[in-house]
């Protein structure tokens, strides 16, 4: 293998690391108004599956930009990540 090669993860590697990087989010999605969890991943095609619950009614974010902020944060995070889905 080269110097430059990649070691590939399975799918168990890819959600836990998923499921800390969302963790992480919730201490900045403030009061706990929204709640987003993972609910799959899929390897073969590197689609998240989330699930969102809750909402501020105080605040202007709607649900597309909550999902475009988590989905450029994730993807940073895990590079295997091409397809983030929502489910609310």
């Amino acid at each position: 293998m080269g110097v430059f090669s990649r070691t590939r993860r399975d799918g168990a590697a890819i959600e836990a690391e998923l499921r800390a990087a969302l963790l992480e989010l919730r201490t900045l999605l403030g009061d706990g108004s929204h709640e987003v969890e993972l609910v799959a991943f899929e390897l073969a095609t590197g689609t998240a599956v989330l699930r969102f619950a809750g909402g501020c009614s105080d605040c202007d974010m709607t649900a597309d930009r909550l999902l475009q902020g988590i989905e450029a944060n994730l993807r940073r995070r895990v590079p295997e990540l091409r397809v983030v889905r929502a489910e609310y």
